[in-house]
C-alpha cells in the first residue's frame, strides 16, 4: 500500500519498505547531501528501491535511474509511477555502470568484486547491459549529481566516466564498502580505497567520509 509521506518538507507517495530507506536508512545522507535544483541532471547509480530517486525528483531534477536488477527494477518503476508527474522526469534504466560497456551478468559483478559469499536470487544470472556514464554524454546539458551505490564497484563506474566527470563537475555522493565482509576484504586487497581516493583528487575534487551506520559514504565536491 502507497501513502504520503513528508521528507525535507516534500510530500513523496511511498511504500512502508521506501519510507523506511527514507528515515531508517539512507535518507539522513540524501537529506543533507543531495542538493538540486529544477532542471538539474542527477545519476541515480543503484537505485535499488528509489529512495534516493524519489528525492532528486521531489526536488524537480531529471532523474537518470540505473537499477540492473529485474526485481528491483519493477519495484522501483512501481515507487516513481506513484507519485504524479515523476515518471516524466525520470529515465528508469534497467542497465548497470561499468568503466566499459559489455553484457554479462550481475553474477560476475559481484564475483568480480568480492561479493562471492551469500545467496543468490535468479535475477543475477540474467545478461545484462553494463554501459558507461561517458556514454550518456551526447543527451547531456549538464550532470549536477552522481550517486554510486554498486556494492564495491564505484571506482570502475568512475572509471567509465572520467569525460564527464571532467567536462561537468557534477558533486559525488559514493558509498563505502570498506567495512561490508567480502567486499571490504577485496578492497583492502586491491588498495581500491586509494585508488579512488588519488582519482577523485586528480581531478581537483576536495573530498570528506561522512559515517553512517557502521559504514560511510565519500563526498566529493569542487566547492567543499
Amino acid at each position: 500500500m502507497s501513502y504520503p509521506i513528508d521528507f525535507m518538507g516534500r510530500t513523496i507517495i511511498v511504500t512502508r519498505d521506501v519510507e523506511l530507506d527514507f528515515t531508517g536508512g539512507e535518507g539522513p545522507i540524501a537529506a543533507k547531501y543531495l542538493k538540486l535544483k529544477e532542471g538539474d541532471n542527477f545519476f541515480d547509480v543503484g537505485a535499488a528501491w528509489a529512495m534516493w530517486t524519489l528525492y532528486g525528483l521531489s526536488q524537480g531534477a531529471l532523474v537518470y535511474s540505473f537499477e540492473p536488477s529485474p526485481i528491483h527494477y519493477d519495484r522501483l518503476v512501481e515507487f516513481v509511477r506513484a507519485n504524479e508527474g515523476y515518471m516524466d522526469r525520470c529515465r528508469a534504466l534497467r542497465v548497470a555502470l561499468d568503466k566499459e560497456e559489455v553484457t554479462k551478468t550481475l553474477n560476475d559483478w559481484y564475483d568480480a568484486h568480492g561479493s562471492a559469499g551469500g545467496e543468490r536470487t535468479e535475477d543475477c544470472f540474467v545478461p545484462t547491459l553494463f554501459r558507461t556514464i561517458d556514454s550518456f554524454m551526447p543527451e547531456l546539458m549538464s550532470l549536477d549529481c552522481i550517486k554510486i551505490d554498486v556494492e564495491g564497484g564505484e571506482y570502475d563506474v568512475l572509471l567509465g566516466g572520467l569525460r564527464a566527470i571532467k567536462e561537468f563537475r557534477p558533486r559525488l555522493i559514493i558509498e563505502n564498502h570498506l567495512h561490508v565482509a567480502n567486499i571490504g576484504d577485496w578492497m583492502v586487497k586491491n588498495s581500491i580505497l586509494q585508488k579512488m581516493y588519488t582519482l577523485i583528487l586528480e581531478l581537483g575534487y576536495k573530498i570528506f567520509e561522512e559515517p553512517h551506520q557502521g559504514r560511510s559514504f565519500i563526498i566529493a565536491d569542487i566547492a567543499l
